[in-house]
């Protein structure tokens, strides 16, 4: 296609999507709920000293010791019309003042008619108990007891949070809730239109209609978790945040106050663990948006919905238009790549560019091989660069089908102007990767040394960890594209049937042949590797299915099935099922809400950790070194506040009194184990917001 022509439709496109994330924001601002408490009829209580309340009828008094939620941490909720709540625990134990101090179980009859009622006052996302006697809730630090005494006022209270940890019951069977649903079945909705407008001849209105659904999906899945993941989002985030004010020297620890091991990625201070363009897409998001969770994955949604009709333009070219919208409908339901937008999954942000940027370069390949001007080099070569500027030398597996389609031509195979249109991409992708590998080995060369020789241990070394057998990414295909990894061998071997150039046949082969074989072999494996690939492997299943049904219905010719009404139902029933069985909802559910069988409990302490955070005094960590850090949450805290920096453990006595001669605030976590030089030290400020323990 001409690239004057192709800009003008990309243009007309993305404007497009631009009115879509538009739209689909304005509703989530306008309906999406952020309230701290939402009625549920279960739910758990955790101390501001980040222990579960437990019920055990075996006891009758309540304590706040436990660290998971189970059975006895769950309690059922009423709330009366005068918005007070009464609590009963999983075995319908009504929660009472025992004997004028003491809060426990009463299972008589006569109690449930008058249970104990609490009303709540709120202070940000955390709430305090407050009897009928006027008497406030309080966790015996000695005994972990809950307490109700007359003598407790709020000021020796202790704040509660209340997590929902079951939905199950309130619409439809869904952990999600109310406003959750209604979007995501609104949603899911419009994409499953847009097949029977597909099947029933309306090409272009169905792929705007799954465009914009898939829009809304995004968004969905971006709003999920309101708290940076732990790997590797929160890390990815604090250094996007420094990236605003320092966007040429990438930092996790702006400032560091002790020594730190430059190798030691998860907590030094100069950070070149990856390369810097997902990060500054990160950061010049949260300079438009703010710095908050939401804001950081924008780029991830976008990157994901411009990345359909990417999809569905490679099929077009080597196929035809109905396997192109297969591939782009499978692509925009997968449910990894869903996760993979949302932050949750290993690498998130990295590998949604990474796969984008690559994906682009591949797009721009096919447009210049099958009759586009030599303009499309200036893309293939930019792509790939900016491809290599998110994770490095992956990036340049456009030129491999590349070469070997060139160098297979037997009459110009060692002609050097055979290769003048390789030699031009690679040149300008040299020129936009270059700049920055020279500036950090001039500005860095400690750090930059450090991260070169890194990447090239993944090739022969399980880095941290991440190994696995030959066949660890045929055996993970079921996880990234929600097929057996014979029905994607199958597909690959189909599509020469539907493939009608050889090169194009050869290269859709080879790209992926050559991905799956190259990550199979090096020792470090990672889940998404092969996904730079995704756009060839989901056109092998578009291929897949179009054979399908072209076998289906001739074996029904002459039956109503194959009917002109008929035919498109079947059709899209079909890919619907396909569709819902890619994306599977409860696998989402499982991640992102209560829905687990143990109650999602790392996610309830991730939950009461991010909101804890969120709600320190400014004296607390403004400007401010903070100790004494749960494990990793240091990373959080420079990411809500700000801190000058945050570290987990207790610092010896010389460290600290260096820091207080230098003018500088220092707070510490008070988990009641501080010693005596920080007890003692009124210039310390002791930070009483107690939160959950990993």
């Amino acid at each position: 296609m001409n690239l004057g022509n192709t800009v003008r439709k990309s243009g007309k496109m993305v404007i497009f999507i631009a009115i879509s994330f538009l739209i689909w924001g304005i509703l989530f601002r306008l309906l999406y709920s952020n309230t701290p408490f939402t009625k549920t009829e279960r739910c758990a209580l955790i101390s501001e000293w980040g222990m579960f309340v437990s019920a055990n009828p075996e006891s009758s008094e309540l304590n706040a010791d436990r660290t998971v939620c189970s059975f006895w941490e769950q309690f059922g909720l009423i709330v009366h019309a005068d918005s007070t709540i009464s609590l009963l625990n999983s075995t319908g134990g009504v929660v009472q003042l025992m004997n004028d101090s003491a809060i426990g179980l009463s299972v008589r009859q006569e109690d449930f008619l008058s249970a104990q009622r609490f009303r709540l006052i709120w202070e940000g996302k955390c709430a305090y108990l407050e009897s009928a006697k006027n008497t406030f809730v309080s966790v015996d630090r000695g005994n972990n007891f809950l307490l109700s005494a007359k003598g407790i006022k709020k000021e020796a209270a202790t704040k509660f949070v209340f997590v929902p940890v079951d939905h199950k019951r309130a619409w439809f069977g869904s952990y999600f809730s109310p406003v959750q649903l209604t979007f995501l079945s609104c949603i899911l909705v419009i994409i499953f239109s847009s097949l029977f407008f597909f099947h029933f001849g309306k090409e272009k209105l169905s792929l705007l209609m799954l465009l914009f659904g898939a829009t809304g999906l995004a968004l969905f899945m971006i709003h999920l978790d309101p708290f940076p993941n732990q790997w590797d989002e929160q890390f990815h985030a604090l250094v996007a945040k420094n990236l605003i004010d320092f966007p040429l020297k990438p930092m996790l620890f702006k400032n560091q106050f002790i020594p730190y091991d430059p190798q030691f990625w998860i907590a030094n201070h100069v950070w070149l663990h990856k390369q810097p363009l997902f990060l500054w897409q990160m950061a010049l998001s949260m300079k438009i948006f703010g710095v908050n969770e939401v804001a950081m994955r924008i780029p991830n949604a976008i990157m994901f919905v411009l990345m359909i009709p990417l999809v569905y333009r490679i099929a077009s070219i080597v196929s035809d238009k109905k396997i192109a919208w297969y591939s782009a409908f499978l692509f925009a339901m997968s449910g990894y790549m869903l996760d993979l937008v949302s932050g949750y999954h290993i690498a998130e942000h990295n590998d949604v560019a990474f796969i984008f940027y690559v994906t682009i370069s591949i797009w721009a390949y096919f447009e210049y091989k099958n009759g586009g001007s030599s303009k499309w080099l200036i893309i293939i070569g930019l792509a790939s660069g900016m491809a290599i500027l998110v994770k490095w030398l992956p990036g340049l597996l456009v030129y491999s089908a590349w070469v070997l389609i060139q160098f297979l031509n037997k009459e110009k195979r060692w002609k050097l102007s055979n290769y003048y249109g390789i030699a031009k991409a690679f040149l300008i992708t040299v020129l936009v990767v270059l700049p920055w590998q020279i500036y950090i080995l001039l500005k860095f060369p400690v750090e930059s040394a450090i991260e070169f020789k890194l990447n090239s241990r993944h090739i022969f070394e399980a880095v941290e960890g991440h190994g696995g057998g030959f066949f660890y990414h045929f055996d993970m295909m079921r996880v990234l594209y929600g097929f057996e990894w014979i029905f994607i061998v199958v597909a690959l071997v189909l599509v020469p049937y539907k493939v009608p150039k050889r090169n194009n046949r050869i290269s859709v082969l080879f790209y992926v042949i050559f991905v799956y074989l190259f990550f199979s072999s090096v020792a470090t494996k990672m889940p998404s590797f092969p996904l730079i690939s995704a756009a060839l492997v989901y056109l092998a299943l578009g291929v897949f299915i179009v054979i399908f049904f072209e076998m289906f219905f001739n074996y029904f010719k002459r039956s109503y099935i194959s009917g002109r009404i008929a035919k498109p139902i079947i059709q899209s029933v079909f890919i619907g099922f396909l569709g819902i069985t890619v994306v599977n909802i409860e696998k989402i559910q499982n991640i992102h809400t209560y829905g687990k069988s143990n109650d999602n409990g790392s996610r309830q302490i991730r939950l009461y950790n991010a909101a804890i955070i969120k709600q320190l005094p400014d004296i607390a960590v403004k400007e401010t070194v903070v100790f004494n850090c749960r494990s990793y949450e240091g990373v959080l805290i420079m990411f809500y506040t700000d801190a000058l920096a945050a570290y987990e453990g207790v610092p010896d006595e010389p460290l600290l009194e260096s820091l207080i001669d230098r003018g500088i605030n220092v707070s510490m976590f008070d988990d009641g184990y501080l010693p005596d030089y920080v007890q003692n030290n009124d210039k310390v400020y002791k930070i009483r917001e107690g939160y959950r323990v990993n």
